[in-house]
């Protein structure tokens, strides 16, 4: 019988410090982009949208301006979305690596 513990801590974690939420957006935003007839942009590129909110438009404007003005934006969001429901209930949220030696 295994004995249940109280924990002596918890993270409530808001920017990937425990899980693995850059790469896994990083990798659904590629299949996206790729489902919609695009080639797959350099992760340098995404690295700069790391850590700035959403709703201030910036990674959508790095996008714009690697893709060009026709790029449908939304479109890639949704998708990207949906791919990442689609991982996450097939194999739960990645966490960082070395986060379960953490005690």
């Amino acid at each position: 019988m295994t004995k249940k513990t109280t924990p002596k801590l918890i993270i409530f974690d808001m920017d990937g410090v425990v899980f693995d939420t850059e790469h896994l957006s990083y990798e659904c935003m590629v299949s996206a982009i790729e489902s919609m007839g695009y080639a797959a942009f350099p992760k340098k590129i995404y690295e700069q949208t790391i850590g700035i909110s959403v709703s201030d438009g910036f990674d959508r404007k790095i996008l714009i301006e690697y893709y060009g003005q026709d790029f449908d934006f939304e479109k890639a969001e949704q998708l990207q979305e949906a791919h990442k429901y689609l991982y996450i209930k097939e194999h739960g949220i990645p966490l960082k690596q070395g986060i379960l030696t953490f005690t």
